[in-house]
């Protein structure tokens, strides 16, 4: 039961976070392809989604993503971000089912002491 209740929940959060993936039910980038990446380009993708989610949180005013900027702002690298989501994929591949970008997110809420529990409780 658990099990199910958190596909939901997780469905529910990329509806909100990602709504246009989650409509067009493909990933934007499967784990799959994630992972054949090389190493200095899966770094640059997970950094370019770092900084497409701080650019949405200057357009998407309804959605609290300022726990990410207050959780980074403190100078975190590439290869810090990098690290992390290396670091919890492995264990949480669960997470990609949308793709790579959420998990992403998952990544960083579970890293990040200010992310909203919610968030923190759909990371573990």
């Amino acid at each position: 039961m658990l099990t199910s209740l958190r596909g939901v929940f997780v469905s529910l959060a990329m509806v909100i976070f990602f709504p246009t993936a989650a409509h067009a039910g493909q990933p934007l980038l499967t784990l799959a392809d994630y992972q054949d990446m090389a190493d200095d380009a899966r770094e640059a993708y997970v950094v370019g989604i770092y900084d497409g989610l701080r650019v949405a949180e200057q357009y998407y005013k309804g959605q609290d993503l300022a726990w990410l900027g207050d959780c980074t702002a403190h100078g975190t690298s590439s290869e810090e971000l990098f690290e992390i989501f290396e670091a919890y994929l492995p264990d949480h591949t669960d997470t990609a089912l949308f793709g790579v970008a959420p998990a992403f997110v998952y990544a960083m809420a579970d890293h990040c002491a200010n992310a909203p529990q919610f968030m923190k409780d759909l990371a573990r």
